[in-house]
């Protein structure tokens, strides 16, 4: 393949990678702006030209920031090796270092590397090891986000529930539900009309 065509394929798998969180993020946004109108943006790119390599941070209130850290292969002749997989991950990380201080302090992050054709068994045991994530297809990685997302959400919705919360911490529950939903893991607990009054005015859940 040539290169522009790999460049052109990983740009394809990012954008039904990516979509769903941006269309999540600009939901919460909105509400966020609403109670916080200095707030100028909740997501930054940071990508490699060839798109090998896609860092998205979104800003979330009242938490750390969520850091999506990719590497996006269109490797075809085989399955990634143990060896591969190690280079891949500490590039990976190194872009993230970068960011580390001028982007953010501190994030939570998620590390997912993409290959269509696959990994070998020990690349599936290193990648346990390093605590990073693999898929194989882009619904792998979207199943594995919904999962991270709404694991989060749930605890913190047990959490509150019952407690009485103001400021940005409903924001945080509504940001999450959003973003949930969009991967396609559907829980409504709280509108954006209810967040906001919480944020503004405090309240039980």
């Amino acid at each position: 393949m040539h290169p522009a065509q790999r460049r052109q394929q990983r740009l394809a798998t990012l954008n039904e990678l990516l979509l769903p969180l941006l269309r999540g993020a600009r939901r919460y946004y909105a509400a966020w702006r609403i109670v916080n109108p200095l707030l100028a943006g909740v997501t930054r790119l940071d990508q490699t030209r060839d798109y090998t390599i896609t860092i998205l941070t979104l800003q979330l209130p009242a938490s750390n920031p969520l850091v999506v850290a990719l590497y996006t292969s269109t490797q075809e002749s085989r399955p990634v090796s143990p060896s591969q997989l190690l280079r891949r991950i500490r590039r990976l990380r190194s872009h993230v270092a970068r960011l580390r201080g001028r982007v953010f302090n501190s994030a939570d992050i998620m590390y997912i590397l993409y290959a269509p054709k696959g990994y070998t068994t020990g690349s599936k045991r290193l990648a346990r090891r390093e605590a990073v994530n693999l898929a194989v297809k882009v619904k792998d990685a979207l199943k594995t986000l919904a999962r991270y997302i709404g694991k989060r959400l749930s605890r913190l919705a047990q959490k509150l529930r019952g407690k009485k919360v103001w400021g940005e911490l409903p924001l945080l529950l509504y940001a999450l539900q959003e973003l949930a939903s969009s991967l396609g893991t559907s829980l409504h607990l709280i509108s954006r009309e209810h967040a906001i009054r919480l944020a503004e005015q405090g309240g039980k859940l």
